[in-house]
């Protein structure tokens, strides 16, 4: 034999050699062949014999019959057959391993010695339970795709967020994943980290309505939701978004929209807050009620990451693999919310040993260009927000007044106005009050410091009456006369006489008829310090200086709220208003307005009213009640 075929010889015995497989000295580690005598569901069936509900709940994260009726939907799919050679892994035992995986994000190896299966039956087993569950909780997560669906959601968002229109809420995370071998950089995130992101659209029940996850955590911010099977329905309007409609209180349609944060671009269906350094009052208002409608979206994600263990850390799986878990987890959590939410909600399911890698959020979006229509639209929900609870028609307006005058004989009344300090470095509010003692116009904020009349001068209500767009009914005879005058707001000496605002007659040297004028006025603004003195009664916050420590902004909303639970208070709880004549206004008064020069006119209009008082309008103890005044 020459040398090249010996030299082919041994390259064949050598190539045969390191294919030969390795000969197994057993089949299986013998402790593994005793899973019915350690299995964790011997321990489970003593507590469920226990009647220990609570344990049980804690274990897979939902109730025995909720497991039950999953066990018996994926039964089909995951039942195998046995064999000459061992036995099969159960369904029950295929859908309990995986659960208490979800439930746990425990790693595979450690979970062996729970479940008495071996690390590949534990991933296989894993795997095919999240694809059943995919498939048989499928219309649990279902994209609307009619108008009606759409606006079911949008009137749910506005009945119970007060934002309506709305869509609802989008956001996404990144969900940590262990590093995919031979990726390179392709999943590694702006923070440093391996992930693979979650986009999810929240109706205002914190339940999923879509969901897209597996896009590499390289993507950049905003940029995720282009690459989402929503934006593919966006983009080729197959959404059916219904057409614009009015709000309430306002007849102009406004379009249905998607709200979300910094993340994303603004859009003509998608609104985003105002930049944090290009806000006013009006612009934080917007921030505060998108934000507030938004939770449900950052809600939801709070919940799955408090009840599903596997989002405290990186996920042991290939990025496919984990998207399928991820989505799996999502089902689950619209299944348990809608079958069990007391429970689900209510349960301190929650992990400590959390890693600070899993569920970030996704990067603020760079400055991009919005379309003029997109900022247009988004102004005109500012406008809203910053002015739905005042009339809108003059209709409303007329409505107002009429009832006004029926109260306190003052009649072309639009309402009283005052203003008072809230003890916070001077810090300020200012208020417009209703013959029922709640606040239709609101504007909080203004720093202490600034003079008397100037406060009303910055004001949005100042605005809108110097720019008559408060929609005011036609000026309009008094009762008995012939002479029209426009309707007006009732207010005190801090305020600027105005043609729209009538304030009283200085003090010293006043007529008689002059000091019936002021007691009338007076009068009828007793509703706006009635309402101040309802409110710093019933929330003593406003009594006290207020920490420190809280910004202004804080302050702001805590002075914002407790007005707009006033309102509600008076709406559902007639008690809340209860001896309201012994009511007494704690609140610094603004100092009283300093000797500006009044337009003939304004004065005009308050002859004629001061002349009306004494005469057609004049009431039978005004005098008397002049009389037992100094004045």
């Amino acid at each position: 034999m020459d040398i090249r075929k010996k030299k082919a010889a041994i390259a064949i015995i050598i190539a045969v050699s390191a294919t030969k497989r390795r000969i197994r000295k057993r089949w299986t580690k013998e402790w593994l062949l005793k899973r019915d005598q350690y299995t964790h569901l011997k321990l489970l069936t003593e507590i469920r014999n226990a009647e220990e509900e609570e344990d049980y709940a804690n274990y897979f994260r939902m109730k025995e019959a909720c497991f039950d009726d999953l066990l018996e939907m994926v039964k089909p799919y995951l039942t195998k057959k046995d064999t000459i050679m061992r036995k099969a892994i159960s369904a029950e035992e295929r859908l309990a391993v995986t659960l208490r995986y979800l439930a746990t994000g425990r790693n595979i190896q450690d979970l062996k010695f729970s479940v008495i299966m071996s690390p590949a039956a534990i991933s296989k087993a894993i795997m095919d339970t999240c694809q059943a569950l995919l498939y048989v909780l499928q219309s649990y997560i279902k994209m609307p795709m009619t108008e009606e669906d759409w606006k079911e959601i949008a009137s749910d968002f506005g009945e119970t967020y007060q934002f309506w229109n709305c869509l609802g809420a989008l956001d996404g995370k990144h969900v940590a994943v262990q590093k995919p071998a031979h990726s390179g950089a392709l999943y590694r995130n702006y923070k440093g980290h391996f992930s693979i992101v979650l986009m999810a659209l929240v109706n205002s029940k914190k339940q999923f309505i879509m969901i897209d996850v597996g896009a590499n955590g390289r993507i950049s911010d905003g940029g995720v939701l282009f690459y989402t099977k929503f934006w593919e329905l966006y983009q080729r309007s197959d959404l059916n978004i219904p057409d614009p409609a009015p709000l309430p209180n306002i007849e102009e349609p406004f379009p249905y929209v998607f709200i979300s944060d910094e993340a994303f671009a603004l859009g003509k269906h998608l609104m985003k807050p105002y930049p944090q350094n290009a806000c006013n009052n009006e612009r934080k208002t917007f921030n505060y009620r998108l934000s507030r409608a938004r939770s449900v979206v950052e809600g939801a994600f709070g919940i799955l990451r408090s009840k599903f263990g596997i989002f405290h850390k990186a996920i042991c799986f290939e990025p496919k693999k984990a998207a399928t878990i991820v989505a799996a987890s999502c089902y689950l959590h619209n299944y348990l919310m809608k079958t069990q939410p007391r429970l689900y909600l209510a349960s301190n399911w929650r992990i400590t040993n959390a890693d600070n890698t899993a569920l970030r959020d996704l990067e603020p979006a760079s400055i991009r260009n919005s379309t003029s229509d997109a900022k247009t639209i988004r102004e005109k929900f500012c406008h809203y927000f910053n002015n739905e609870e005042a009339p809108q028609t003059q209709e409303e307006w007329k409505a107002v007044s009429d009832k006004f005058y029926e109260n306190w004989n003052y009649p072309n009344c639009l309402e009283a106005m005052d203003r008072k300090h809230t003890t916070f470095r001077s810090f300020f509010h200012n208020y417009k009050g209703t013959d029922n003692y709640k606040f239709l116009i609101s504007d909080i904020g203004r720093n202490g410091r600034i003079s008397d009349g100037g406060i009303f001068q910055r004001s949005p209500l100042a605005y809108a009456i110097n720019t008559d767009t408060l929609n005011f009914p036609p000026p309009q005879a008094l009762p008995g006369r012939n002479k029209e005058i426009p309707h007006v707001f009732v207010a005190d000496d801090a305020s600027p006489l105005k043609q729209n605002i009538m304030k009283p007659y200085k003090l010293h040297g006043l007529s008689n008829e002059q000091r019936i004028f002021n007691y009338r006025i007076c009068r009828s603004r007793r509703v706006v310090e009635n309402a101040f003195g309802i409110l710093n009664n019933k929330f003593r916050i406003l009594l006290h200086t207020m920490n420190v420590l809280v910004n202004v902004e804080k302050v702001e909303m805590i002075t914002k709220v407790c007005c707009i639970l006033h309102n509600y208070l008076i709406t559902v709880s007639p008690k809340y208003i209860s001896n309201i004549e012994d009511v007494t206004c704690h609140l610094q008064n603004v100092v009283r307005q300093g000797g500006n020069r009044t337009a003939t006119t304004s004065q005009q209009i308050r002859l004629v009213y001061q002349e009306y008082f004494n005469t057609n309008g004049a009431v039978a103890w005004q005098q008397d009640s002049v009389n037992n005044h100094v004045m």
